[in-house]
């Protein structure tokens, strides 16, 4: 092929290629969106980008210059440089992909990446260099190929049963990893044998991006959930996850390793060996589209999905200067017009020093050692106290909101997503004229609001106030339970109050506080998502109501909590200084101590009033990580029957099947029907047998059974049943059941059924029914009797093959993949000796 020289222009200080800078951020700019970004890897200067005007700009940071190179007819994708920094790759959606000559700007050569022999190119969707250089893969219509670049001849192919979105090499060169299958998968290719290593489950709407670390020990990859799970390259393990909370579109390594940097709505940057959060970066207005570091992982830049928008911003000052992790730190806040205290530096040393104290004893107490938090300090030990003077006068502050104080407080730099922070505030008046604080936890920080008066928190009162708002900032919620046999003495009376507030002394308290991240040190941040599955409430005696779940984290799992907002007036009795609690908040009813990483949580509650309408359980994993999920309850339409498993209000086929799906689950579970502490074959049987209860009882028919239960499963049940030998007439009547439901699964006769949908296009399913087991397949002939296609199914069991799980699919192409054309189709079974054949239609 020959190569054309194409026409470089030099560009400096143009509108359409121009640098700005803000505080350390360059801001360069193209006209179109931007869609890929890269670092030269041998000179953290230059940063070359791709975008939607079919150009790549390379700028140098140094000169504030800018090259565009031409040449691409249509949007241009993605770019890479080689790993000695000489050449660039870019692929297009004009299916070509390029190289280029970095020094003279030159184009070298113009690859097209065609999937198949005599197929059209395909849209080139990635490039890769390999570690030496010697190799360029490319991405595109069901494949990646290998191009020797010696003589720029394709040495490989990979096939894929799609597109291919992504495709990189790992550092050390032994592994290609690629994202295909509507975006929704991940391949790994072992380099030297060309053989697939290994599948792994990605986002289940699409991922993002996909990386190895410098070391090639560590695999990424993120996309719409917002968790980004780090894989084990020896052992493709998953080893740590991290939430994010907005879908993620890119990812990149810092060259050491360390920092692993996510795009989504904003740019953060994460420790790579404890998963926490190091800082967050500017945010682009708008979806972050690429991220990439710099050779020397001082800079990084960054793209906006669609404003053409590229970021360049130093980020080793800002790594360097972060506060330490998982401390308290302290803030006076002074209204514009009012004088601080004298000593107030002093007095909030004493209150955090009492806080700190109050809460290392009932630690020790409930037997957890001298457990407590940090707060900042200097290099002598002494308290750090920020002082900020806010813009308005003290009447401004008392006349509206005061938590738009923390307005203020962040623009002065202080992230209460990243500490905790007390904010002491200077005020002439309580918060809302009622409170003398307030607090709450935040992510992996917290705020707690304090008047810094001598009304508020001098004397017991304002020792208790202290330590309670902690609480709430630790996660701790109101525990106003009649449990005064939980009250502990610390002695001393600047404890009495605290002592018998069970939020913040309770043996509950002290379970959370255990796994804290404020009360241990060199705790991971990795978070794999916990789930929680609520089961039907049930009625419990007397007037109770039972609510049962299902935990699950892969981190371990410390504790769950019950809470609510509308509860009776007796939950709040012979509280005092309660008497003003707030119905919008909510309140602890129970706690469970948890373990391993799935387990059942239950409570029994007869606190509920008619009105309470939801619940909350707050989940704490051995990370210190706590997550609450809301669940709707009603009160007044509780099952009546223990068989109605999931609590639709009739015991059918669905609560078998969850028994089913059970079977052999020991501890606390919602499929143990009889409480024995396993779900088994009697339980089965106990719900088989009250099949009907409730609302009317359905029919037992193979079209409310097949999409549910197969002849093999209920077969298995009712062996097993008659083994145990019981005469219980329960028991008897659910053998019964089954025999009754095994019948319904057994065909009479094999029978070859109208396929679905029909017309159809392209698909279609075709169903069937086994009287024996034997060996089927499918013929499928055009109209004038030429075989299209062979569905070789195996040999299979008796039984009814309906459902599309279990019918046969067409996907309406030949023995070729190639799609038939509109038409009416024969298809045939054979079924052993038998053969039968129907009628179908194709429509496009």
């Amino acid at each position: 092929m020959p190569f054309i020289r194409l026409f470089v222009t030099m560009i400096a200080l143009l509108p359409f290629a121009s640098f700005t800078f803000a505080e350390d951020v360059a801001i360069l700019q193209h006209l179109s969106p931007i869609q890929s970004v890269e670092f030269s890897p041998v000179d953290s200067s230059l940063v070359v980008s791709a975008s939607d005007d079919n150009t790549i700009k390379l700028w140098d940071l140094d000169t504030h210059t800018a090259t565009t190179f031409t040449g691409h007819t249509d949007k241009v994708i993605v770019v890479a440089f080689s790993p000695d920094g000489t050449t660039l790759a870019s692929g297009s959606d004009d299916k070509t992909c390029k190289l280029w000559r970095v020094s003279d700007q030159e184009n070298t050569a113009t690859l097209e990446h065609i999937p198949i022999a005599n197929q059209p190119p395909s849209t080139v969707t990635s490039v890769a260099f390999s570690p030496d250089g010697t190799t360029l893969a490319t991405a595109g219509y069901q494949t990646v190929k290998l191009w020797d670049l010696s003589d720029n001849t394709v040495s490989h192919t990979f096939q894929h049963e799609d597109w291919v979105y992504a495709v990189i090499f790992s550092p050390n060169g032994g592994y290609l990893a690629t994202i295909y299958g509507e975006g929704k998968k991940i391949k790994i290719w072992d380099v030297a044998t060309k053989q697939s290593v290994t599948d792994l489950t990605g986002d289940v709407k699409w991922i993002g991006d996909i990386a190895f670390s410098p070391d090639s020990r560590i695999f990424v990859d993120a996309g719409h959930d917002g968790n980004v799970t780090l894989w084990s390259v020896s052992d493709w393990s998953v080893f740590g996850r991290i939430s994010v909370y907005a879908s993620i579109h890119d990812l990149a390594f810092s060259p050491d390793g360390k920092t692993l940097a996510s795009a989504a709505l904003g740019i953060d940057l994460w420790s790579v060996e404890t998963g926490e959060k190091l800082i967050s970066l500017i945010d682009h207005n708008r979806w972050v589209r690429e991220v990439a570091f710099s050779a020397d992982g001082n800079t990084l830049a960054s793209s906006a999905s669609y404003d053409g928008t590229l970021y360049v911003q130093d980020i080793e000052t800002l790594l360097n200067s972060r506060p330490p992790s998982d401390i308290v730190r302290l803030i006076y806040f002074l209204p514009s017009d009012r004088n601080p205290q004298s000593d107030i530096d002093s007095k909030i040393e004493m209150w955090i020093k009492g806080v700190q104290k109050f809460y290392a004893d009932m630690m020790e107490v409930r037997g957890y050692g001298r457990k407590t938090f940090k707060y900042e300090t200097d290099e002598n030990g002494k308290a750090v106290v920020h002082h900020i003077t806010g813009g308005f006068t003290d009447t401004y502050y008392n006349n509206n909101d005061k938590w738009k104080v923390w307005d203020e407080i962040r623009d002065a730099g202080f992230d209460p997503t990243k500490n905790i922070y007390a904010a002491f505030m200077d005020f002439s008046e309580i918060l809302d004229g009622l409170h003398c604080g307030t607090g709450g936890s935040w992510d992996h920080g917290g705020v707690v609001n304090l008047i810094a008066s001598e009304e508020c928190l001098d004397s017991d009162y304002g020792h208790w106030l202290a330590v309670h708002e902690f609480g709430h900032a630790f996660g701790l919620q109101h525990d106003y339970r009649d449990h005064s046999d939980l009250a502990i003495d610390l002695g001393g009376e600047e404890y009495r109050q605290a002592s018998s507030d069970l939020m913040v002394s309770s043996a509950c308290t002290a379970k959370w506080l255990d796994v804290h991240r404020y009360f241990n040190s060199g705790t991971v941040f990795y978070n794999a998502p916990t789930t929680i599955q609520m089961w039907p409430p049930r009625a419990a005696d007397p007037e109770g109501i039972r609510l049962r779940f299902t935990v699950t984290d892969p981190d371990g799992l410390q504790q769950a909590r019950l809470l609510a907002t509308n509860l009776k007036e007796d939950y709040f009795a012979g509280r005092d200084y309660f008497e003003n609690h707030d119905h919008l908040d909510e309140y602890i009813l129970e706690c469970e101590s948890l373990n391993d990483t799935s387990t059942a949580a239950e409570f029994i509650t007869t606190e509920f009033t008619s009105d309470n309408d939801t619940v909350v359980l707050r989940v704490i994993d051995m990370n210190g990580n706590f997550i609450d999920e809301r669940f709707p309850i009603d009160t007044t339409a509780l099952p009546e029957h223990v068989e109605d498993v999931n609590g639709d209000h009739v015991v059918n086929i669905q609560d078998l099947v969850i028994i089913g799906s059970n079977l052999g689950q020991t501890g606390k579970n919602i499929a143990d029907v009889n409480e024995d502490g396993v779900v088994n074959i009697q339980d089965l049987v106990l719900v088989a047998g009250a099949l009907g209860k409730g609302a009317a009882a359905p029919s037992i028919s193979y079209n409310d059974l097949t999409p549910l239960l197969t002849r093999v499963e209920v077969q298995q049940w009712l062996h097993e049943a008659r083994q145990m030998n019981l005469t219980d007439p329960t028991f008897q009547r659910g053998i019964f059941v089954l025999e009754q439901l095994l019948a319904a699964l057994t065909p009479q006769e094999t029978t070859l059924l109208p396929n679905y949908p029909n017309p159809f296009n392209p698909e279609t399913w075709i169903p069937y029914r086994l009287a024996e087991p034997t060996a089927v397949s499918i013929s499928i002939y055009s109209i004038d009797g030429h075989l299209v296609r062979t569905l070789t199914l195996g040999h299979q069991s008796m039984g009814i093959y309906e459902t599309r799980s279990r019918a046969a699919y067409w996907d309406g192409k030949n023995a070729l993949g190639e799609p038939v054309a509109s038409g009416v189709y024969f298809y045939t079974l054979t079924a052993g000796d038998f053969t039968t054949t129907r009628k179908m239609l194709i429509l496009k």
